[in-house]
């Protein structure tokens, strides 16, 4: 049998953390002879994308201490971010002060925020109520998706700003963007919110 390399590894990784075999997953990594930076991703991802938000911050804690030569530690890229903000969305407080220490790293870094990592900022931020910090890192998005656009309406509608979600949906259509499912999910609660319960099939 062929040797593995480290992008088999690490392709063995996502595809247990695909299937929601974590611990399969982290099995992979710790018997991995060498690891670079898509491996720790990898399974940081794995336990972000299935709820271990608190093993993913762990590792991610310990990935950041990893030297690789000299003075010089391992750094997070938009991708190991992202997989962590994801995470962060759903954790409350805690998940909301973790989420503004990266956010602040990659400002402190110089990045351009580009729109996986910009999305996953917005969706933290939103999911979180701290909307007019969502608005801000959704403004200074060069590229704006749908799943941009839908974490802001989501956001909005699920705290309370249903007449927002609503306007930024009207700013979503006359820029082209196609909406999607969990996009009119979030447009039936803004109807709610807006009080405009008869209103919401004309609207949708």
């Amino acid at each position: 049998m062929p040797e593995r390399n480290t992008v088999t590894w690490n392709t063995m990784i996502a595809g247990y953390s695909r299937h929601g075999d974590v611990k399969s997953a982290r099995k992979m990594f710790d018997q991995m002879p060498t690891r670079d930076l898509a491996s720790w991703t990898a399974t940081i991802t794995a336990y972000m994308n299935n709820g271990l938000w608190d093993e993913g911050l762990l590792l991610f804690r310990q990935m950041i201490t990893v030297k690789i030569i000299d003075n010089e530690y391992l750094k997070p890229d938009q991708l190991t971010l992202g997989s962590i903000l994801a995470g962060c969305a759903n954790m409350g407080s805690a998940g909301l002060v973790f989420g503004k220490s990266l956010h602040g790293f990659a400002i402190k870094n110089d990045w351009e925020v580009n729109v996986t990592f910009g999305t996953c900022l917005v969706d933290m931020y939103a999911k979180c109520g701290f909307l007019k910090n969502a608005c801000l890192v959704f403004d200074m998005m060069k590229d704006k998706n749908v799943v941009a656009w839908t974490a802001l309406i989501c956001g909005s509608a699920q705290h309370g700003y249903g007449q927002e979600a609503l306007v930024i949906f009207e700013k979503m259509k006359k820029v082209g963007v196609e909406p999607n499912e969990l996009t009119f999910t979030g447009l039936l609660a803004a109807c709610v919110q807006a009080g405009l319960v008869d209103e919401g099939p004309q609207i949708l």
